[in-house]
């Protein structure tokens, strides 16, 4: 009995929390998702995996600014049988992480992974954003960016936007910051069309000289998104590529249809390779033709063969 106690004790003093590190199967965890009241982000991770532990702070304190309309986060640990609880609670008491956390019971991949979504492969770090009472439900494999949680625990909550300050669209191109010549947005204009003709695949390009009121420029491009109905609805494989040159920066949204092909990490290294260089020199045209031809490249890879 003693060391029972002394065992108990010790776990309590390394997780830093009231309630020692739980144990639940899958069928526990599902469950407790579908039965939550408020908005719960569940974000699955371990302990040995560096992007988990990369954006576990930005998911505390962004799930932390929505306190008062009761979001709730779940770490969902997914470290091996040996490390639980010890080398889990220690982590957790060393970073000073509130959030609950509990230790999946689970060793098979297979059984475990289409219970939480069908597209899962089983790699972390990985999300779920779930709202039973909007019934909004966003399942998101890879690492989340700051930027796209915030936008989808406002989406989960209906949370408003700002249409007005978003201008109707003109065609494929919309160079609302005047920053192309006829001539430059006939060029651009041809490339997105022939890649729909060979693909269903929509581009567009917005070029904004201002967002407010929003407070980034990945709210206002997801709204922009949404509001020009980019892409097919049932393929989702729309693009949407926005410029502002106030802000000095751009943004490329890609439809949930097209992120397994072109990942937001791959997005960000066509920004880095291809716009920016061309633009930091004022060469807004040539940076987004090369930028756009580069999209349309990694898209229409294999087709033909």
């Amino acid at each position: 009995m003693r060391i029972q106690i002394s065992v108990f004790l010790l776990l309590v003093s390394l997780s830093g929390i009231t309630q020692p590190i739980k144990k639940w199967k899958v069928e526990e965890l599902v469950r407790y998702i579908e039965t939550s009241e408020s908005t719960i982000v569940v974000n699955f991770w371990a302990t040995w995996c560096k992007p988990c532990i990369e954006e576990l702070p930005y998911f505390h304190s962004i799930t932390g600014s929505y306190a008062s309309e009761k979001v709730k986060l779940l770490l969902v640990s997914l470290d091996f049988p040996k490390d639980y609880p010890g080398r889990i609670a220690e982590f957790a008491k060393k970073n000073n992480y509130t959030a609950e956390i509990v230790w999946l019971n689970e060793t098979d991949a297979d059984h475990f992974c289409p219970k939480i979504d069908s597209s899962w492969s089983g790699a972390i770090p990985a999300s779920l954003i779930y709202n039973k009472k909007s019934s909004f439900r966003r399942f998101i494999e890879g690492q989340v960016k700051s930027e796209r949680l915030d936008a989808e625990i406002r989406n989960s909550m209906k949370l408003s936007t700002y249409p007005k300050a978003i201008p109707d669209p003109v065609g494929a191109v919309n160079d609302f910051e005047g920053i192309f010549t006829m001539e430059e947005a006939k060029t651009l204009d041809g490339l997105i069309k022939a890649h729909e003709q060979r693909t269903t695949n929509q581009i567009a390009i917005a070029t904004i000289k201002s967002i407010v009121p929003y407070s980034s420029l990945f709210l206002y491009s997801l709204d922009l998104a949404k509001s020009w109905k980019i892409g097919d609805a049932e393929k989702n494989n729309g693009i949407a590529i926005v410029i502002c040159t106030t802000l000095r920066q751009i943004r490329i949204q890609n439809g949930l249809g097209l992120e397994k092909i072109l990942t937001d990490a791959e997005t960000q290294k066509i920004i880095d390779e291809q716009f920016l260089p061309e633009f930091r020199k004022g060469n807004y045209f040539e940076g987004t033709r090369k930028g756009l031809e580069k999209i349309i490249g990694e898209l229409e890879k294999g087709i033909g063969n």
